[in-house]
């Protein structure tokens, strides 16, 4: 499907997750300091925003695949746990590993 195929709240969807990808890169390398540790509520949100979108796909996707992506953002979210959790060893590595999961779900 092309993007003239889309209807209008998928281009804005679209739109303002790219621009919010976009903007954490450039955020990332221009100012690596700054919002550190606050950038990650920003690109939670840019994850959690296809909820605006779910009416659409719950018409056009299965229910087993709903059930994967919403099972996917709440591995994400229950990872944060162990990001934020500064004391605990392999924090990081634990919360990749909710990554990984989460995305492969």
């Amino acid at each position: 499907m092309t993007a003239a195929g889309l209807g209008g709240w998928t281009r804005s969807l679209l739109g303002f997750v790219w621009l919010g990808a976009v903007g954490g890169v450039l955020r990332r390398f221009l100012l690596p300091a700054l919002f550190e540790r606050f950038s990650i509520f920003f690109y939670l949100a840019l994850g959690w925003a296809g909820l605006f979108g779910i009416w659409p796909l719950s018409q056009r996707l299965p229910a087993s695949a709903l059930t994967l992506l919403v099972a996917g953002g709440l591995t994400y979210v229950a990872g944060l746990g162990f990001f934020f959790w500064s004391g605990l060893r392999f924090q990081t590595a634990i919360w990749h590993g909710f990554v990984a999961v989460a995305a492969a779900l």
